[in-house]
């Protein structure tokens, strides 16, 4: 997709069910374009945007917008010190002391391999666990993903992914960002993860969450459709 189409939300301030719906909107066109799962899998920088950015933010809007609590997201595209402001309105702020502007970054948790698991997955269509992915040199010289078989003990995957969020909060926490800021923390499970699993992935990332000054911490794993505010 062109740059061009991330215009329709840098610096516009937007109802947060609108912003929502255009995101989709932007998240389909690309799906449904010639080639579409792949670009999605490579993201060219408008998409990464897309993935890493709006999505992230449309499922936080959606986990607070209700009667009474009414959002406005305006997306910036920069490198600024967060990533999108958000004005609220409505009884629900009104009376509880929600701050009617504030403001959101977003990080992700994902594995380090995982950039090499969707080059794979578009090379060959296929691809073993994240841990037995690595960059090689073929006889031919040239640069190749190979991927072997792996296995976890017994919940050895959720201590995994628990190090991999917590590492990614981490490196947020002690940076300046403007009071009333809510981190969103978009993470990629490197397994797939039952309902019971991913309760257990959150209870042992709140056991060890380190200090830290943001409004509130927003764990969301969109592919699977899992969120949890921490």
């Amino acid at each position: 997709m062109e740059q061009s189409a991330l215009a329709q939300f840098d610096n516009k301030l937007l109802d947060g069910l609108v912003f929502c719906r255009l995101v989709y909107d932007y998240f389909e066109q690309v799906r449904q374009s010639e080639g579409g799962v792949q670009t999605l899998r490579a993201r060219p920088r408008p998409v990464k945007r897309l993935l890493e950015e709006l999505l992230p933010i449309a499922r936080y809007v959606q986990a607070h917008y209700g009667p009474g609590m009414y959002l406005s997201i305006r997306w910036l595209n920069g490198n600024q010190q967060f990533d999108a402001q958000v004005e609220a309105t409505g009884a629900y702020v009104d009376n509880t002391g929600w701050p009617a502007r504030s403001t959101i970054e977003v990080t992700h948790a994902v594995h380090e391999n995982d950039h090499l698991m969707r080059e794979k997955l578009n090379s060959e269509g296929s691809v073993f666990g994240l841990d037995g992915i690595s960059r090689v040199i073929a006889e031919d010289g040239s640069k190749q993903v190979a991927s072997v078989p792996v296995s976890y003990t017994n919940q050895s995957y959720i201590q995994d992914m628990q190090k991999i969020v917590l590492a990614a909060i981490q490196a947020k926490v002690g940076k300046s960002y403007p009071k009333h800021t809510a981190l969103i923390v978009d993470c990629s499970l490197i397994t797939l993860f039952l309902r019971d699993e991913w309760e257990t992935l959150v209870t042992l990332i709140r056991a060890e969450i380190p200090k830290h000054e943001f409004m509130e911490i927003y764990l969301t794993a969109g592919q699977v459709g899992y969120a949890a505010f921490l």
